[in-house]
């Protein structure tokens, strides 16, 4: 068989039904899923997933699981063999779930990676997920901004790791990658002569979970959440540096109780801030270009 040539395969994505908690489904609804929804039937859905070799659409249907959330999305692909089908539509389908991920704040991981040829039916073949953590590229679909899509797929990386360890780390990353989108943002920018243009929004530190620990009720109303970054982030992920890379007397044993939930703790307050500072990214570039005199 040449394997070169490119062939019809059918790949299914299983995904895991993570932590998500009842009151927060990952529902099949059109209107919450994008304008390239399309209803199918009432437990299947077609969306615009990405773009082809040849540039041209990729859809995806997604269907329902037993208990009615989000279970499984199944795509048609030309690809010369099975595992670069399969590696071919996860390039396609998991940056439209880490954008979901981030939109909803719920972990949307894949499980097991299945592969048929539709055209005999004779070919099966299941893979392990080939990657969770998509890099960026050139071919993404309209409705994924390429300056963010970095950004949520580390986000969902957070999200859907059970370690609140590795978790934080993923938090503090999508901080840091802001603040170069800021820098952007800041330079494109259109100013006037006596006018500041648009301006960012801020929300303050809210009076619930995490924000009630003790370590961090102090920030609670204040606007900027970047001193919380300062004072409460960075330390822990020098921390993190210094054991890693230097190694001390008393190693940081993840197991113990005082240090799981201490990076519990940081990881629900660094999802938070992450979050909300990307929302309010996202609306000041949308402002920057409401305010930009079109040419």
């Amino acid at each position: 068989m040449n394997e070169r040539a490119p062939r019809r395969f059918e790949v299914t994505l299983e995904l895991q039904p993570g932590p998500a908690p009842p009151s927060r489904p990952i529902e099949i609804d059109p209107q919450r899923m994008g304008d390239s929804a399309v209803l199918v039937e009432a437990a299947r859905l077609e969306v615009e997933a990405g773009v082809s070799g040849a540039g041209d659409p990729v859809f995806a249907v997604l269907e329902k699981n037993e208990n009615g959330r989000l279970g499984r999305a199944t795509v048609t692909v030309d690809s010369p063999g099975p595992m670069a089908a399969s590696k071919r539509a996860c390039d396609c389908l998991l940056p439209l779930f880490s954008k979901w991920s981030f939109e909803w704040d719920v972990p949307i991981a894949l499980g097991r990676v299945s592969v048929c040829d539709p055209a005999s039916g004779a070919y099966s073949q299941e893979f392990e997920a080939p990657h969770r953590l998509v890099a960026v590229g050139a071919e993404v679909s309209a409705t994924i901004s390429i300056r963010y899509q970095a950004l949520f797929s580390i986000f969902r990386e957070g999200l859907c790791s059970g370690s609140a360890f590795y978790s934080f780390l993923c938090f503090y990353k999508v901080i840091k990658l802001l603040e170069r989108i800021r820098g952007e943002n800041d330079d494109a920018k259109p100013r006037k002569s006596g006018a500041h243009g648009p301006r960012r929004q801020w929300v303050r530190i809210p009076d619930d979970e995490p924000f009630q620990r003790p370590r961090f009720r102090k920030y609670i109303g204040q606007r900027c959440p970047y001193r919380l970054v300062e004072r409460e982030f960075l330390p822990a992920r020098n921390e993190i540096a210094h054991e890693m890379l230097e190694g001390c007397e008393v190693p940081m044993i993840l197991d113990r109780s005082e240090v799981a939930d201490k990076y519990g703790e940081l990881s629900a307050a660094a999802r938070w801030v992450a979050r909300q500072l990307t929302l309010k990214e996202i609306q000041f570039e949308r402002d920057i270009a409401a305010a930009t005199p079109k040419e």
